[in-house]
């Protein structure tokens, strides 16, 4: 074309991949606004699915045509197969996987879906500020958080009917490929953790020296784990309090296997110095993990182990109410409720089948 497009501004994230979920849409919105519009009648913003990794973006502005914005003209291997029935004759891609995406049904784009002209500059103008207001890497951060905060199965945003709701609010998500599978969630948890973590470890960096420690073994159902918690004075003479991890002790729950996961979180967090005191259970293994806890650190276990005062009240109310076999007091309680229960939903069952045959 005759008009001379200007060079977009180099944004300043650009330069670093850590930047790249965090798009300044101010900065976006300036960029676009020295775009002669006027010039590209029947064109808005493009939303491409993949991401503009490459150089060549920060000298340009990536738009596309309002009626066909799924095909892309620059996948030649696509055309020549649709235009004139060539393959690649090595064999590597056959013709399969092409016939396979003409079946497909495009995406309808924002200017198919709202009806509007885009060859008309104001109609224009409302297509392209729709597209804006899309974020493709916040939509997904906003998904991942409702994963994790609802606690929901990692292959609920693949379920077909959410992905529907998504496209129907907003024809952007399937335009741009903005869906996420449970691979997809898994890995940015992980990634988000790492990340977190590293921020955590700065933090503990910087607080005040013998810290106060709290190691819980924990027993849930069939798998057994060991809670972390740490209490601290952080950098502003303010406690604190923060849970390390909760690791699955696969192995035999032995007072040295204890001793080794908790030191193999604290090396993790970089807070081996840190440890002021320890308060474990009252049972013979945790004697045995904080002996080897002392060695590791170097300190006295009996003057740094602080015991678990609500174990010790528990103990106490037990032998009180039940004497020495609490243990088998409180089994033949939860038998007892048990029976109960099984008594109440068998005359419920039977009930049931009474009124059904009269």
């Amino acid at each position: 074309m005759e008009t001379d497009v200007p060079t977009k501004p180099q944004r300043a994230s650009d330069g670093g991949s850590s930047s790249k979920s965090f798009v300044n849409m101010d900065a976006l919105q300036d960029e676009w606004s020295i775009f002669p519009w006027n010039h590209f009648p029947g064109y808005t913003i493009s939303e491409r699915a993949g991401r503009q990794t490459s150089w060549v973006w920060q000298h340009g502005f990536d738009i596309q045509p309002s009626d066909s914005p799924t095909k892309r003209k620059w996948n030649i291997e696509n055309h020549l197969f649709k235009e004139h029935r060539l393959v690649d004759l090595s064999g590597k891609r056959g013709a399969r996987s092409w016939e396979r995406n003409q079946d497909k049904t495009p995406s309808k784009n924002i200017v198919e879906m709202l009806n509007l002209n885009a060859s008309d500059p104001k109609e224009q103008g409302i297509a392209n500020a729709l597209i804006q207001r899309f974020d493709k890497d916040h939509f997904q951060r906003l998904l991942l958080e409702w994963v994790v905060d609802a606690n929901v199965s990692f292959r609920q945003p693949e379920h077909c009917r959410l992905r529907h709701i998504f496209e129907y609010l907003n024809p952007s998500v399937a335009v741009t490929n903005a869906h996420i599978s449970h691979d997809t969630v898994r890995k940015r948890i992980v990634d988000l953790y790492t990340r977190y973590k590293t921020c955590v470890i700065d933090n503990l960096k910087s607080t005040r020296p013998n810290s106060h420690c709290v190691r819980r073994l924990a027993f849930q159902e069939s798998a057994r784990f060991i809670r972390d918690y740490m209490f601290y004075i952080d950098k502003d003479g303010v406690p604190s309090k923060l849970v390390l991890g909760m690791p699955e002790l696969k192995i035999s729950h032995s007072g040295e296997n204890i001793a080794a996961q908790i030191l193999e979180i604290l090396e993790s967090y970089e807070i081996l110095d840190k440890v002021g005191y320890i308060t474990l259970d009252n049972a013979g293994n945790m004697d045995t993990a904080t002996e080897e806890i002392a060695e590791a650190l170097g300190f006295d276990p009996k003057k740094r182990r602080v015991r678990c005062f609500g174990h010790v009240l528990n103990l106490v109310v037990k032998a009180l109410l039940f004497g020495h076999k609490a243990d088998a007091f409180e089994a033949e309680i939860n038998g007892s409720l048990f029976l109960t229960r099984s008594s109440m939903k068998s005359g419920e069952r039977k009930a049931q089948s009474e009124s059904s045959t009269t």
